[in-house]
């Protein structure tokens, strides 16, 4: 089953879904568009291994911690990836900057569910 990862109409939340994915014409505001970036270096070390863990990424700093700043995953081999959305940009770390943990007041609460690799 493949899952997708978007960022929030709002622009300051990350989300997740099975459904279906879809290109769409967002009018004036441009387009959404599917891509496959499992060629592109930040993902390349993960591509193909397994998920041991996996972190929602929370920000302190904002007042409506019930949204979702990002996810942290840690895959088998001590490879790590981290997708978070930042002022409606969308952005991926094999290690987050702990000056941007810092800035931003990052804790990380690990998802339900979980297995041992």
């Amino acid at each position: 089953m493949r899952g997708k990862i978007y960022g929030s109409s709002c622009g300051d939340a990350l989300h997740f879904s099975f459904d279906p994915l879809a290109e769409f014409d967002m009018e004036e505001h441009g387009s959404v568009k599917i891509s496959c970036v499992s060629n592109e270096p930040c993902f390349m070390d993960v591509v193909g291994c397994n998920l041991e863990s996996a972190f929602v990424v929370k920000s302190l700093q904002f007042e409506d911690a019930e949204d979702e700043l990002g996810v942290q995953m840690q895959f088998c081999g001590n490879h790590k990836l981290s997708i978070l959305n930042l002022g409606d940009e969308l952005y991926i770390f094999n290690e987050i900057p702990e000056k941007l943990i810092e800035a931003y007041k990052l804790v990380f609460a690990p998802v339900k569910g979980q297995d041992d690799c």
